[in-house]
C-alpha cells in the first residue's frame, strides 16, 4: 500500500512539473535556440539592409560617372534618384562662346555703338609722341557724340620704336580681360615706361590676372594681329602714325579736335542722307567706306577691318638723284620774326647763331662790329 501511495504521489508531483513547465514557456517566451530556428524567415532591421535595393544605386550615381552600373542593382529606380541622376549631364551641356576672328572688328577695342553712323579708325603706335597728343582728342570725340562715333583701335608698331609691339601685344592681352583701355591710358600717360616691367606694373595696377595675361603674351596671334592691321594700313597708304579714317576718308598725323569735327559733321550728314533714302544704319560704314576710298576699299573692309591678311604695301619710292651740294654754302631760311642789324634787302645776309653765355660767342662781337 505505501509502495503504492509512493508510485501514485510520483506521478502527481511529475503532472504537476509538467504544467509548470509549459506555463513558464507561454510567459517568457522562446529560448535562445527555438528564436535561432524561427528567426530565419522573419525580417529583422539589420537582416533587411542588404534587401532593400533603392539607397544603393542613388550612392553609385552621385559617387561614380559610370551611372550604367546602378541599373544591375536596382531595375526600377525611386523617381527622386532617377531625376538626380539625369540632371548630372545637364551641367556639361553649355556650349563654348564663339572667338573672334584674329584682327577682326570684333577683336579690335572699340568706342561707341556697335552700329554707328561714324566710324574712325585710329591706327596709333604707343611709342610715338605724335600718337598720345591724339588720345585727348580721340576722348573728346567720344565724349562730343558718343552715341553716333564709334572709334576702333588698330595698331602700327613702327619699326624704330623699341616698346612699340610689347606693348601693342599687350594690350591686346588686356583687351582679352576687357581692359584694354585702362592699358592703352597707361601706356600713354607714361610713354618713357614701357619695359616688361613696367608693363606687368600697369597691368596688376588695372586688376588684370596676371596669370591669364602672361599666357596671352605668349599667343603669337596677337602679334600676328598687330602686323597685319600695319601692313593694311601702309597697303593703304597710310604708313605713318598717327592715322586715322573716318569712315575711310583719311586724316594723317595729331590733328586738332577742329579738324576732326569738319571732317565728321560732314559725314554725319552724309550717313543721315543714306538712312533717309532706305539705308540700314548697320550699312551706313561700308557704303561711306567705299565713296571715300574707291578702289581700296577691299583693303580696308578685308584687311584693317576684317583681319584677313593684308596685301603687300607700295615699293618705296627711289630716292631722286641730287647734285652734289658744296658743304660750305648752306642755305637758312629767314622768316622775318628775327633779329637783323643791317638792310633787309642787302645783297649778302649773314646768318649768326650764338649763345649769350659762350666766351666764344662773345669774341666774336667786336668782328661783327667792324663788318
Amino acid at each position: 500500500m505505501k509502495k503504492e501511495n509512493f508510485v501514485i504521489g510520483l506521478v502527481v508531483v511529475g503532472t504537476i512539473a509538467f504544467f509548470l513547465g509549459r506555463m513558464s514557456v507561454a510567459t517568457h517566451g522562446p529560448t535562445h535556440s527555438e528564436k535561432t530556428s524561427s528567426e530565419k524567415p522573419a525580417a529583422s532591421p539589420t537582416a533587411a539592409a542588404p534587401a532593400a535595393p533603392a539607397p544603393a544605386p542613388a550612392a553609385a550615381a552621385v559617387a561614380a560617372p559610370a551611372v550604367a552600373v546602378a541599373p544591375a542593382a536596382a531595375p526600377v529606380a525611386a523617381p527622386a534618384e532617377a531625376g538626380a541622376v539625369a540632371a548630372a549631364p545637364s551641367v556639361a551641356a553649355a556650349p563654348a562662346a564663339a572667338a573672334a576672328l584674329p584682327g577682326s572688328m570684333d577683336a579690335s577695342p572699340r568706342k561707341g555703338a556697335e552700329a554707328a553712323k561714324v566710324t574712325i579708325f585710329e591706327v596709333s603706335d604707343f611709342q610715338c609722341p605724335f600718337c598720345s597728343r591724339g588720345k585727348a582728342t580721340m576722348q573728346q570725340i567720344h565724349e562730343t557724340w558718343p552715341n553716333d562715333v564709334a572709334i576702333v583701335f588698330k595698331h602700327n608698331p613702327l619699326g624704330f620704336h623699341d616698346r612699340a609691339m610689347p606693348s601693342a601685344i599687350a594690350s591686346l592681352a588686356a583687351h582679352r580681360q576687357g581692359k584694354f583701355w585702362e592699358l592703352h591710358d597707361k601706356f600713354f600717360d607714361n610713354q618713357k615706361a614701357l619695359t616688361d616691367a613696367d608693363i606687368e606694373r600697369y597691368a596688376t595696377e588695372i586688376g588684370l590676372d596676371l596669370t591669364k595675361f602672361k599666357a596671352d603674351l605668349a599667343d603669337a596671334s596677337l602679334k600676328a594681329q598687330a602686323e597685319n592691321e600695319q601692313k593694311a594700313a601702309v597697303a593703304l597708304g597710310m604708313g605713318g602714325t598717327p592715322a586715322f579714317f573716318i569712315n575711310g576718308k583719311t586724316i594723317s598725323g595729331a590733328q586738332p579736335f577742329e579738324n576732326f569735327k569738319t571732317a565728321i559733321e560732314a559725314e554725319l550728314k552724309e550717313a543721315d542722307s543714306l538712312i533717309a533714302a532706305g539705308t540700314a544704319l548697320a550699312d551706313v560704314h561700308q557704303k561711306r567706306t567705299q565713296a571715300n576710298l574707291g578702289d581700296k576699299a577691299a583693303i580696308y573692309w578685308d584687311s584693317l577691318k576684317g583681319g584677313k591678311p593684308a596685301p603687300a604695301g607700295p615699293p618705296p619710292a627711289a630716292e631722286p638723284e641730287l647734285p652734289p651740294v658744296d658743304p660750305t654754302v648752306w642755305k637758312v631760311d629767314i622768316f622775318g620774326h628775327e633779329p637783323i642789324w643791317g638792310k633787309v634787302d642787302a645783297p649778302v645776309t649773314m646768318v649768326i647763331y650764338s649763345e649769350f653765355q659762350c666766351p666764344f660767342c662773345k669774341r666774336v662781337e667786336d668782328t661783327l662790329k667792324q663788318v
